[in-house]
């Protein structure tokens, strides 16, 4: 009986020290964390300018009153769109002017985040499909860029916006109950991206 008790003794000792592992991992981030799981509800930014300079932008992402992240570059910098999915799933559409647009995409309610890149600086339309599929247009000049976010290999698509119906085809999807979706672009442009050949 000592043997099995002192057995559930160490296995406690053992949980305890992964735990406290795990919530160290947490605190490098966010210097007052709140315990798991988070919630999307909880994240809110702030766009700044002139904060290093007066030619200079970004924005700091908090988490409830924590600071999760904060970005300032010369030039332009700013979150321009947000896509709350869920309680764990948010989409943060960042624009570099200078450079490019790019999606802060946390699954974990702001715990970890994962930077995609989306294509030049101008977000056009971002387009839901499911919790798993979200499409991001974006423009420069008149060439269009389509960009599949996360379950999707659909990258940097380019074509001119005229008008009509236009198809593209992204095999890097599998959705079951769906062959293609239509992202409405304007009165008189449609795109068709179908999900099968």
């Amino acid at each position: 009986m000592r043997t099995i008790l002192l057995n559930i003794f160490i296995i406690a000792l053992t949980l305890t020290a992964c735990n406290k592992k795990d919530d160290d991992e947490i605190g490098k981030n966010v210097k007052d964390p709140y315990k798991l799981p988070w919630k999307t509800e909880n994240i809110h930014y702030e766009n700044l300018s002139m904060c290093n300079g007066s030619h200079s932008s970004g924005y700091k992402l908090y988490y409830k009153d924590s600071l999760l992240m904060e970005e300032c570059t010369l030039g332009s910098t700013r979150i321009s769109n947000s896509l709350l999915i869920n309680d764990s799933i948010l989409h943060l559409f960042v624009i570099r002017k200078s450079n490019s647009s790019y999606d802060l995409l946390t699954k974990n309610g702001g715990h970890s985040w994962e930077e995609i890149h989306v294509g030049p600086p101008e977000i056009y339309k971002i387009h839901y499909v499911n919790l798993e599929l979200v499409y991001c247009v974006t423009i420069n000049q008149n060439d269009l860029y389509f960009t599949g976010i996360w379950k999707s290999n659909l990258s940097n698509f380019k074509d001119s916006l005229t008008k009509g119906r236009h198809y593209i085809t992204d095999l890097g999807t599998n959705i079951s109950d769906m062959d293609s979706t239509v992202i409405t672009l304007n009165d008189s442009v449609d795109f068709v991206i179908k999900f099968k050949d």
